[in-house]
């Protein structure tokens, strides 16, 4: 049923939640993974030492996630690849799975407020609205 399924990562426990789950269908269907992490970059004018600055920083919060991650995916010989993109995470997951043809996307769904879902937005609602393919959105 699904050959190639696509998480959204981040360092939230939900997350961790929507990788297992991911992994278990994987190993079930015998499909392969793609972990993504989307490390959104400053929206104002930055200098190009800024920018970088960020993507070190965001580096080095996001090895031991993915390291662990796949770590995970080699006990159970699931090929898993991580991928770590700029850019805002639904927007991100979104054209990935297009250009990937993945044929499932999982992501976690984190509790926020009412107020900061309206401001916001929600990266589990979006990419349930537009996604190329099924989404799973997981507790």
């Amino acid at each position: 049923m699904f050959k190639r399924i696509l998480v959204g990562m981040d360092t939230s426990e939900a997350a961790g939640r929507a990788f297992d789950v991911a992994l278990d269908l994987a190993e079930k269907y015998g499909a392969e993974m793609r972990a993504l992490f989307a490390v959104a970059l400053p929206e104002y004018g930055a200098t190009v030492g800024e920018v970088e600055e960020v993507r070190n920083e965001g580096r080095k919060i996001i090895a031991p996630v993915l390291e662990q991650a796949m770590a995970k995916a080699r006990r159970k010989n699931v090929p898993c690849e991580a991928r770590v993109y700029p850019g805002h995470p639904a927007e991100t997951l979104i054209n990935y799975a297009a250009q990937e043809q993945c044929d499932l996307v999982v992501v976690g769904r984190r509790g926020s407020s009412p107020a900061k879902r309206f401001l916001l937005g929600s990266v589990s609602t979006r990419v349930t609205q537009y996604a190329p393919c099924h989404v799973l959105v997981v507790k």
